[in-house]
């Protein structure tokens, strides 16, 4: 009797955990596929017992009839593990690369771009990547900076409740990084600190009846509803506009 082991999975993160299963499931079709071939060889064997044996009949085929029903189990249990295997996750991956290279008598400049695009039944992700390095040969200076950006659209959260589009931006220069990204969903646009998506890390959202904003900055006058204005032009006034 084959034995079936239990899957193991302990990769750290979700995709390397999903392409463990994966590979379980292939595994266990094949454990799966020789346990049939088994199971069909025997049921030959009592098919051909009993009709050489006509006294051991009755009871030759009741174990014959057992290997066609066990026959049957395994053979329902290999198409749906099969379908697992097929429906349970597909990755699809792309990836380009570009690299450009200036050189003089001045110095060098180096720039590579690197582009991925991810697509899954959740959601639909662009990673772009962009490195730049001058070599100056006359100072003796090195510059170097990097930037990566994405754009993921579908499902925004691992429960897929939150429908929408979520762009980020990292850049790292010598005088420090610059990290934040912002999502629209149908329930607001936000822009967020780059620190995580709890509630104290948005800067400023837009919900479907109010807006909220950190800090705030002006420019111009303010108009509400069509009878008041906050006139900025020569320090703050409060002006009624409506018909009189």
């Amino acid at each position: 009797m084959t034995d079936l082991r239990l899957p193991n999975i302990n990769a750290p993160t979700t995709e390397g955990q999903l392409l463990q299963m994966k590979q379980y499931m292939f595994q266990l079709t094949k454990q799966l596929n020789y346990a049939l071939k088994d199971v069909k060889a025997q049921e030959t064997e009592y098919k051909q017992t009993s009709q050489g044996n006509e006294k051991n009949s009755s009871y030759n085929l009741t174990e014959a009839e057992n290997a066609i029903e066990t026959f049957s189990k395994v053979k329902n249990l290999i198409i749906k593990s099969a379908d697992i295997v097929n429906a349970y996750y597909e990755v699809i991956n792309k990836r380009l690369e570009g690299v450009y290279v200036a050189e003089s008598d001045f110095g060098t400049y180096k720039e590579h771009t690197d582009s991925v695009l991810e697509a899954t039944s959740k959601s639909l992700n662009q990673h772009y990547t962009s490195i730049k390095e001058i070599e100056d040969a006359v100072n003796n200076l090195n510059e170097l900076r990097k930037d990566s950006c994405y754009i993921k659209t579908g499902w925004l959260d691992e429960d897929q409740t939150i429908a929408g589009v979520e762009i980020g931006k990292y850049s790292e220069t010598k005088d420090g990084t610059d990290i934040g990204f912002a999502r629209f969903t149908t329930d607001e646009l936000a822009f967020y600190d780059g620190q995580g998506t709890n509630e104290e890390n948005k800067l400023a959202w837009f919900s479907k009846y109010r807006s909220y904003f950190r800090n705030v900055k002006l420019i111009g006058n303010i108009e509400l509803d069509n009878d008041y204005i906050i006139d900025t032009s020569d320090g703050v006034a409060f002006k009624w506009v409506g018909e009189s």
